[in-house]
């Protein structure tokens, strides 16, 4: 969420609506883009979904993921009134402390 407006990002909308669709081809496709919040936000919602034993990684989403995962690629995020910039990386090994996970903990439950 922006606090200063209320609503969220695009690329957050972005994911919601592909979310709320299952459109999970479509998030697949995410991990080649040229955006690290792209990869980032897609990479979240495809473990998440794996978790849930909702779907199952093939082997070239599993190779693209790791290989993600251990980059130090900068990405931007933006955390309510204030912004932050890490590494692909950082964010990773950093986890429990994302933002991000209380939207993936609304976008998909863990029941």
């Amino acid at each position: 969420m922006c606090g200063s407006s209320a609503d969220t990002t695009p690329l957050v909308d972005k994911m919601n609506d592909l979310v709320k669709e299952k459109n999970y081809s479509e998030i697949s496709s995410l991990l080649n883009s040229k955006n690290s919040g792209e990869i980032f936000l897609a990479i979240l919602v495809l473990e998440r979904l794996v978790e849930k034993k909702n779907d199952s990684l093939k082997e070239e989403e599993r190779n693209k993921i790791i290989f993600w995962k251990s980059l130090s690629i900068p990405v931007y995020n933006c955390l309510r009134c204030f912004s932050d910039m890490h590494s692909m990386k950082e964010l990773f090994e950093n986890k429990n402390s994302l933002e991000e996970i209380s939207w993936l903990n609304k976008m998909l439950p863990i029941e």
